[in-house]
């Protein structure tokens, strides 16, 4: 039979590497193994494979190595919530499968989460900014009813201009950008609410002077033909 041809042998720990094999592959493996343990791996020189084969030179990337080792060496990785950004994301995620469910089967809809009205809108007053905010949430959609809100990352920081949330260097960029541009939309709505006294609707009984020209009747390519050959 088939299970006679294949019979369990036993097997023997390497006195080097501590694997496992049949005699016949031990007395083969363990000196070839033994031969490469007492072998003195060269260490890996990253600064030497980073100069071959380009402009830098093994001086400069030593050098580089150094001062690196001055300031600190390596530096550490800044600390990120994704725990608490995946927690979110799956709440998020089966509170908007929830409402689709309401939407669709006409059963009603999931208590909505309890929000705070972003500064920007608080900025206008609290009624009027509360009610604007509010306006925002008219039709029950998935994105708009029932949604859970994103939390507030700490490490990133808010616009008080437009409210939105940035990592550190985009805010740096972004503030003085946005600081400038709701200054000149104030600027251009102050001087589109002037009142133009320039384009004021003449009173009644005056007649301007573009209508007291004479109007002319259009000619058109045949009359006009017809016209020029009688002069001719």
């Amino acid at each position: 039979m088939a299970s006679d041809q294949y019979v369990s042998e036993e097997t023997f720990p390497c006195s080097t590497c501590g694997r496992n094999f049949i005699k016949s592959s031990l007395d083969k493996h363990e000196p070839a193994c033994r031969k490469i343990s007492n072998l003195n791996r060269k260490k890996f020189d990253s600064g030497k494979q980073r100069a071959v084969g380009s402009d830098v030179t093994l001086q400069g990337v030593r050098k580089a190595q150094k001062e690196r080792e001055k300031v600190g060496g390596t530096f550490d990785r800044p600390k990120t919530s994704w725990r608490e950004k995946h927690s979110n994301f799956i709440t998020a995620v089966s509170s908007s499968k929830q409402v689709e469910y309401a939407l669709k089967s006409g059963a009603p809809l999931p208590p909505p989460p309890k929000t705070s009205v972003p500064s920007v809108y608080l900025k206008m007053g609290t009624d009027d900014g509360i009610r604007c905010y509010s306006s925002l949430n008219v039709n029950p959609t998935p994105s708009t009813c029932g949604a859970v809100p994103k939390s507030e990352d700490p490490n990133y920081v808010q616009c008080e201009y437009c409210g939105r949330n940035f990592n550190q260097n985009a805010a740096e960029r972004h503030i003085p950008f946005c600081k400038e541009q709701q200054s000149r939309n104030r600027r251009s709505t102050s001087h589109s609410r002037a009142p133009a006294t320039a384009m004021s609707k003449p009173k009644t009984g005056q007649r301007s002077a573009s209508s007291t020209r004479p109007r002319f009747p259009r000619l058109g390519p045949q009359l006009l033909h017809r016209l020029l050959g009688n002069f001719a």
